[in-house]
């Protein structure tokens, strides 16, 4: 039986100073050289997931930005991109601006495939952060694969593929309703991993989900199984669909309640061992 396994990153994979476990990376690199198929969905980006995952050395493309598109690790591009459609940018534009609260916009370098060049424009109208916008854009600003254009418009002839902000929970998650009933996007909200009392909302083109995604993959490998791992309430859809879903330690209620297993504690990452020990490799 062919099974596609799917891990998020962030609570789930990572560490909690969000980096990859040695271990853990050696364990992937062993298991994906020896045929399995590992990957991760996630709603960062190509440009933080490259150089986190170099180490595990995965060839099955990653999931990014909530399914809105997947990479390629060996040609090091975005490929089968979803875009938020231009008529709908006015409408997130109004939505946003009513709460106060300015959004990290995320367009394509359409047709780039030079691997030191950026994939990603982020546009960012005001010039100045909140205190958790710096916390997000500080260790990112200088990645390869990316460009911060702090205090600029994004270009409205740019391919839009990630509305993302920052907020509490009281803002956001009535900016999330909102946004749900006047457009055909998908929406997601959910607490962040590492600041505390601040909520995300991920706005990405309509039908995007790691749900959608990991079935997609899941065909495109002619696997026949999909086993997913996860924390947060992004994680949720594609928990839905798997035929075996697993929880992290440190997943969050309804995540435990939609998994089919909890992984226990551990001193490391528990994710690589127990897809060997579903592999029957231990």
């Amino acid at each position: 039986m062919k099974t596609l396994y799917v891990t998020d990153l962030d609570g789930t994979l990572l560490e909690p100073d969000s980096t990859l476990a040695p271990e853990s990376a050696r364990l992937l690199a062993e298991l994906t050289a020896g045929g399995a198929l590992i990957t991760c969905a996630t709603a960062r980006t190509p440009a933080t997931v490259q150089p986190l995952l170099a180490p595990a050395r995965l060839h099955v493309p990653a999931i990014v930005m909530t399914g809105a598109a997947l990479w390629d690790w060996q040609d090091k591009l975005i490929i089968d991109s979803t875009v938020i459609p231009a008529p709908l940018r006015h409408t997130l534009d109004a939505a946003f601006a009513s709460i106060h609260v300015t959004p990290f916009i995320y367009t394509l370098q359409n047709g780039n495939s030079d691997p030191t060049t950026p994939i990603l424009s982020v546009w960012h109208a005001n010039a100045t952060l909140t205190d958790a916008e710096q916390a997000f854009v500080q260790p990112r600003a200088h990645l390869a694969l990316k460009r911060f254009y702090i205090g600029s418009k994004a270009p409205n002839e740019a391919d839009a593929i990630l509305y993302f902000a920052m907020g509490r929970r009281q803002l956001i998650e009535p900016l999330a309703e909102t946004i749900r009933a006047t457009t055909c996007c998908s929406v997601h909200a959910y607490p962040d991993n590492y600041l505390p009392d601040t909520y995300i909302i991920e706005v990405l083109g309509p039908e995007v989900s790691k749900a959608r995604a990991v079935l997609a993959l899941k065909r495109r490998l002619g696997a026949d199984r999909l086993v997913v791992f996860g924390d947060n309430l992004n994680d949720l859809p594609m928990m839905a669909v798997a035929d075996l879903a697993v929880a992290a330690p440190t997943a969050l209620p309804p995540v435990r309640t939609a998994a089919h297993l909890t992984l226990p504690p551990a001193p490391t990452s528990p994710i690589p061992p127990f897809i060997a020990q579903d592999l029957h490799i231990l």
